[in-house]
């Protein structure tokens, strides 16, 4: 299987803290990766690294064999789309208007949008079901509304590899499972890599999980090889049991209380 991403001894500090530690890891297309661990330990440092939101090191990371320091915005932006944890649009745009910003890396400077921008971004509306939004204005809308619109721009992009950080963290439980299920369904020669927090999804969606403590990837590999009582204690300090999800059979985590 063709790696089309590779970390290689990423390190990264703010000023003097050190928060991620020499992280080695390879991604591959066709496969859905879960990012777990306790809050503070460098994951969302880690997606931002992946996406060059903040300058990862020279030479550390590679997008199909090339550092992705070399790219300028616009191209990476045709490779990488990104649905953030914090969102915040304080200006009354459409979702319409919100979700065809999704096709700007493919336009030249004051290009406007034509008809297969529109379809392509009808096309990912209704995939998320925000199309009925269309006409409403950002700000009128629930969080959970807002994560979905976002998802739909980050899909317009059309790139090989998709990072959502936290996606499902303003959404109700159907939601979540609706929204995992579409970037599953679309994992097919993409990359996606997303930060959980609940262990019995990424158990459930996952191809294979990373383990982040401290820093430093603690596990990686299928959902057994990761999600183990053993590795739970360690990293999260709780004791649990771990079952076969009779449904997925995937492990199912129950905390010992």
């Amino acid at each position: 299987m063709n790696e089309y991403i590779n970390v290689i001894n990423l390190s990264f500090s703010y000023e003097e803290k050190e928060i991620l530690k020499h992280i080695n890891l390879n991604f591959n297309k066709g496969r859905f990766y879960s990012v777990i661990g306790p809050n503070g330990s460098g994951k969302s440092t880690f997606i931002k690294n992946l996406s060059k939101i903040i300058q990862p090191k020279h030479k550390s990371i590679f997008i199909d064999k090339k550092d992705i320091i070399s790219f300028n915005n616009k191209n990476l932006a045709k490779m990488i789309s990104v649905i953030p944890q914090d969102i915040s649009i304080d200006y009354e745009f459409t979702v319409l208007d919100i979700v065809m910003m999704g096709r700007s890396p493919y336009k030249k400077r004051f290009e406007d949008f034509n008809m297969d921008d529109e379809k392509t971004a009808e096309k990912y509306m209704k995939l998320t079901n925000t199309w009925q939004l269309k006409d409403k204005l950002i700000t009128q809308l629930s969080g959970g509304e807002v994560q979905r619109v976002i998802a739909a721009r980050a899909l317009s992009q059309e790139t090989d590899i998709i990072l959502l950080d936290e996606p499902t963290s303003h959404l109700d439980i159907q939601y979540q499972i609706e929204f995992l299920n579409i970037f599953k369904s679309l994992k097919n020669n993409k990359v996606i890599i997303a930060v959980l927090h609940d262990l019995n999804l990424a158990s459930i969606f996952s191809d294979e999980i990373v383990l982040i403590n401290k820093g430093q990837v603690k596990a990686f590999g299928k959902p057994w090889d990761v999600i183990n009582k053993e590795n739970i204690k360690d990293v999260y300090n709780l004791s649990v049991e771990v079952f076969e999800n009779p449904i997925s059979k995937c492990p199912y985590v129950i905390p010992v209380v």
